[in-house]
């Protein structure tokens, strides 16, 4: 009896893993592990508060690492979860963090300082963090506004507060792109508004 009951759990929990279904409350954007070139693979194609988020991926994309994102502003918020198994190792130097936007152009999002970045060297299973990014600036827009008879130290302070950030609205971004310590790639997508 026992044996069949641990049978019916097992079934049970493979047939809720394969659904693709999380329950967690997320924002704007929701994302998994894949390859780059998968991401034509991975389709969101509901979320609602009741039942989470559903999507379709390719088997070779890994959901227990997974991640969404909110744009608050001139910041975009991430939240990195691990479920797997396995470590990922983080890196400030090696980690990046991107958004592509509907006409194809990249833009590295610009991560805080060091000290403010994260305290962990690897996320361990079960364990997720949050960065908080800026969107980048316009760097021309920047330039053409400034006064050449200032100072160069006060040019690169008001360049670097993020005067003229651009101006990225959700309909405007086709996906963001986490690379954690060159190794681990996570692609988000826009989460549909709910109905």
């Amino acid at each position: 009896m026992l044996r069949i009951l641990f049978n019916l759990l097992s079934f049970l929990l493979l047939l809720s893993i394969s659904s693709c279904s999380s329950g967690l409350s997320i924002n704007d954007f929701f994302g998994i592990k894949m390859d780059t070139d998968d991401y034509h693979d991975f389709q969101i194609q509901r979320y609602s508060e009741i039942d989470g988020i559903s999507y379709t991926n390719n088997v070779l994309m890994d959901s227990k690492i997974f991640s969404w994102a909110e744009l608050e502003g001139n910041k975009l918020k991430i939240k990195i979860v691990n479920d797997s198994y396995q470590s990922i190792t983080l890196s400030f130097i090696n980690d990046r963090y991107e958004i592509q936007d509907v006409d194809g152009i990249t833009y590295v999002l610009i991560k805080p300082p060091p000290i403010n970045y994260t305290s962990l060297s690897e996320l361990k299973p079960g364990d997720s963090f949050e960065v908080l990014l800026d969107i980048p600036m316009n760097f021309w827009e920047t330039i053409g506004q400034k006064d050449p008879q200032f100072s160069t130290k006060d040019f690169f302070a008001q360049f670097w507060k993020g005067q003229n950030h651009l101006h990225v609205t959700k309909e405007r971004i086709n996906f963001v792109k986490i690379v954690l310590n060159k190794r681990t790639t996570i692609i988000l997508k826009p989460v549909p508004v709910n109905d």
